[in-house]
């Protein structure tokens, strides 16, 4: 624990007590029944075989002891509210919650679109574990997803981008700004090194998603010297990414967050078609961006991208006091 960079308190707790509970959770003849059903649909489906009923037990486990440990604090403090980021991580926090009749309010922490399993549910059912409230950056995150019955959403703003915005009035410079994200880094790079060579009146920086390693993308970028376009830089991490947001013209991704940041600091927003862009649809309906399919139609299309009036729709002012507006 002292060499620890970070620490999981209830993880660190519970790994023992789950490991021998597990052995004693047993399954109904129905329940089984279901388990092979979707084992069987995921390798039709994918050709895929998990350890499903193995994870299945981990997680029962692992929610009833932990919702144990999280009753007892909150009955020990007697908490009358529970606030969480992430509230499909935090299941046991909220159950337990409810449990002695506290309030749940979750803090937005990152996008929220239809397609995100932890927050869209179309038919807006009764979630057992969903907060009562959602605080969100802006009226465009709630206003964009099916939440389930019942939930109040209240606009808390985001005081460090509005904060940045502020203090950062600079002035805009000729630079497309690409966000990379993981799962499609690679396959954005080569399209920004394309797009490097098409629009050469312009300064095309690459920044890396806090996931990815510099080191190797600084050598995949070694490898290609010869045909490396000399307006194209990737950005090293220790660089200040809101000053970059706050002089690009335009910025280009798939469905980054940081897309959503750039419109506080008066980005033009272009998409690329990739994998994930989905996400981006509603985004999209209203006209705030456009899509683009190849290095070449971003090249002819990217100077007819919008610049968003509205920002405050995904962007809002913080307010003053959270607790007086959900009290």
């Amino acid at each position: 624990l002292k060499k620890a960079y970070f620490l999981n308190f209830q993880k660190r707790l519970l790994k023992r007590k789950i490991k021998k509970k597990c052995s004693i959770v047993t399954f109904s003849a129905q329940t089984q029944e279901i388990i092979q059903s979707v084992l069987f649909e995921i390798k039709q489906e994918f050709g895929a075989e998990l350890a499903l009923e193995q994870m299945i037990v981990w997680e029962l486990v692992k929610f009833k002891s932990s919702f144990d440990m999280y009753l007892k604090l909150f009955k020990i403090h007697k908490v009358k509210k529970v606030f969480v980021v992430v509230s499909y991580a935090n299941q046991s926090a909220i159950a337990a919650g409810r449990k002695i009749g506290a309030e749940v309010v979750e803090f937005q922490h990152g996008t929220i679109t239809k397609y995100h399993l932890g927050y869209s549910f179309p038919k807006s059912p009764s979630v057992a574990y969903f907060p009562d409230i959602l605080l969100t950056f802006g009226k465009f995150w709630s206003e964009s997803v099916s939440l389930p019955n019942g939930v109040s959403t209240f606009v808390i703003g985001t005081h460090n981008v509005r904060r940045f915005k502020r203090i950062l009035t600079l002035e805009k410079k000729k630079v497309i700004l690409f966000s990379s994200q993981g799962v499609i880094g690679k396959e954005l790079f080569t399209f920004a090194l394309q797009v490097a060579s098409l629009c050469k009146d312009y300064t095309v920086s690459f920044n890396l998603h806090p996931s990815e390693s510099f080191s190797e993308y600084k050598n995949l970028l070694n490898s290609i010297s010869k045909k490396q376009p000399k307006n194209f830089e990737l950005v090293p991490k220790e660089k200040d990414f809101f000053k970059l947001l706050a002089q690009a013209e335009f910025q280009a991704g798939v469905f980054s967050t940081t897309l959503f940041e750039g419109i506080a600091f008066g980005t033009k927003v272009i998409l690329v078609d990739m994998s994930g862009v989905e996400y981006m649809d509603t985004f999209l309906e209203r006209g705030d961006g456009i899509i683009v399919k190849t290095p070449n139609e971003f090249a002819q299309r990217f100077l007819s991208a919008p610049k968003i009036e509205n920002s405050d729709l995904y962007y809002a002012d913080s307010c003053l006091n959270i607790c007086n507006l959900i009290s």
